[in-house]
């Protein structure tokens, strides 16, 4: 199953960051929504772009 990376907001208004596993961008805009947490983007996360990203930014690969 898919992971999926959002950023939503609570109730509160707090902001919320984090992934969740769901089969479609749909399903996790409905699984947020069921909480209560309204969802402002959702995008499929993979982990090795992640990471390459992160690394990156951090300089890791500009040394090369």
């Amino acid at each position: 199953m898919p992971s999926f990376k959002y950023k939503a907001r609570n109730k509160q208004g707090n902001l919320i960051e984090a992934t969740i596993e769901a089969s479609t961008v749909h399903d996790v805009a409905r699984l947020l929504m069921a909480q209560e947490i309204t969802p402002i983007n959702i995008a499929e996360f993979t982990p090795d772009i992640e990471i390459y990203w992160r690394n990156l930014i951090n300089g890791k690969m500009l040394e090369a």
